[in-house]
């Protein structure tokens, strides 16, 4: 009884007429195989993903599917190839013209469009959302009017309201360039002021002040100049009360509080002995007064290209050069509160010297990389400690701190230390006293001598430099390229040239 049933519902929901199947339509329409009503339900056809539906042995015109994932989910139907049905409705009016970034296109061709020619926008750039991921780099733009005139070796930078500011430097022995700002999210460069008598000087932030000083106008004459001071804020500048100073370029400089400490550098006369300052002095900004650094007990001998940093207290002067003495292996602890010094400790110190030495100073340690070693000084110990070894031997790149316990050092040695120019780098975190290397897949040409600056937690800009490790670099050696390097950002704009498109019209 249950069979029979089962049988006449089925007649009753299914009729056939002449190779015509009706489903709950016992009249199907004669131009129809198959009628379905319903004023419940729907009709489902197989649902898979693009993976699956690309993988149809022999797909015959006409059939359809539903795509689900992973990307242009709805209804595909095949003709040649998989075709797309606008889920939006309308579709593309009998006059489309569509750009393509590809020449041939088969799915255009394909889809009733003809080939009509490829299409150039000279100098027209592409502005788009990026999407960061860590340690990759993004080269510079070099398209727009307000690009840095000239390449530079040793040009300042610093980090200031989300855009790195640039400034100083040389192109062979002439000052470099005046201040320009980039932004890294935009990739945008703009000119800020005029040039600053910046061949080889020192520059130190303190607030919104970012404080020059030393420097020639032109190597090798010159005269000595007081400070300059530009303020990241408003972009204006300033100069210091007038100083009594021989000039000297390729000092050191650290700050506390709002006091800016100048030691060393090189005399106007060349590079003899007899012209190596083994002096400095302290600026008050908020005074905008100077005052000699005494010399009581033992100051560090006269150099140029010194490492300094501040420990709070105290400020830490290591390692230079002196021609006399080659590349310097001591230094000297300058203790503020009693106005002396004290000769740092050369047990267990670096075995070797070098040029400008990677410092910073983090929970209550001086951290230097030097040649094949890392060591931790307690300035107050006056003592030395081990640490892991750098990958690549220091000998004078250049570096920046983004104090929060991790040192960044890219490029090749620079000038007479041992090296040459390079695009290689790392990181060393101190807390973790591990090295990691920076990737060299897209990173600026090999150089030496370039600005480098971390911006804020995302950001690590390379600028300029030389392929040259000589003392004065020519013009022709100075770069004009950089980039930046991504430490942590997401989604940023970028803009590009825009390359040739290939129009296609529907026919």
């Amino acid at each position: 009884m249950r069979f029979l049933t089962l049988l006449l519902v089925t007649f009753y929901l299914v009729s056939a007429h002449a190779q015509q199947v009706g489903v709950n339509n016992p009249s199907p329409h004669p131009s129809s195989v198959l009628d379905i009503q319903s004023s419940s339900r729907g009709l489902l056809i197989p649902r898979m993903t693009k993976t699956q539906r690309n993988a149809i042995a022999n797909p015959a015109d006409g059939l359809m599917v539903y795509q689900t994932a992973p990307d242009s989910m709805g209804f595909y139907f095949f003709q040649n190839s998989w075709r797309f049905i606008n889920a939006e409705g309308g579709g593309l009016p009998s006059s489309a013209i569509v750009l393509s970034d590809t020449y041939p296109n088969p799915n255009l061709q394909n889809s009733n469009f003809a080939y009509g020619g490829r299409v150039n926008f000279p100098g027209a750039t592409l502005t788009s959302i990026f999407p960061v991921v860590n340690n990759i780099w993004q080269s510079l733009d070099t398209t727009v009017a307000s690009y840095p005139p000239n390449g530079t070796t040793e040009a300042l930078s610093t980090w200031a309201d989300s855009v790195f500011i640039l400034a100083g430097g040389f192109t062979g022995s002439n000052a470099g360039i005046p201040f320009f700002k980039f932004n890294p999210t935009t990739n945008r460069w703009s000119q800020l002021n005029t040039n600053i008598q910046a061949n080889g000087a020192a520059a130190v932030r303190v607030g919104t002040k970012w404080v020059f000083f030393g420097g020639f106008a032109q190597f090798p004459s010159g005269n000595a100049l007081p400070a300059t001071i530009f303020d990241v804020g408003n972009y204006a500048i300033t100069s210091s009360a007038a100083l009594n100073d021989s000039a000297r370029r390729f000092l050191t400089a650290t700050a506390i509080g709002n006091n800016i400490y100048f030691w060393g550098g090189q005399g106007i006369l060349g590079s003899s002995s007899t012209y190596v300052f083994g002096t400095g002095y302290k600026y008050d900004i908020v005074a905008n007064s100077w005052a000699p650094m005494s010399l009581s007990g033992a100051p560090p001998s006269p150099r140029y290209f010194a490492g300094s940093i501040a420990t709070g207290t105290d400020v830490v002067i290591w390692g230079g050069f002196n021609p006399s003495l080659s590349v310097l292996k001591t230094g000297s602890i300058y203790r503020t509160a009693t106005n002396t010094w004290v000769a740092m400790s050369t047990t267990n110190a670096p075995a070797t010297g070098t040029i400008d030495p990677a410092m910073a100073y983090y929970n209550g340690f001086v951290y230097i990389i030097s040649g094949n070693e890392t060591k931790r000084f307690d300035p107050v110990a006056n003592t030395w400690t081990n640490m892991a070894p750098p990958p690549y031997t220091f000998n004078g790149q250049k570096f920046s701190y983004d104090g929060n316990g991790k040192i960044y050092v890219w490029g090749g040695a620079r000038y007479f230390a041992a090296g040459a120019p390079a695009n290689t780098g790392y990181v060393y975190d101190i807390a973790s006293n591990t090295y990691t290397t920076i990737t060299t897949t897209g990173a600026p040409s090999a150089r030496a001598g370039s600005a480098i600056c971390i911006g804020g937690a995302n950001f690590l800009l390379v600028w300029g430099g030389s392929t040259s490790t000589g003392f004065n670099p020519t013009t022709a050696e100075s770069l004009r390229t950089g980039g930046v390097f991504y430490i942590n950002a997401t989604n940023v704009l970028i803009t590009q040239p825009l390359a040739p498109l290939y129009l296609y019209k529907k026919n």
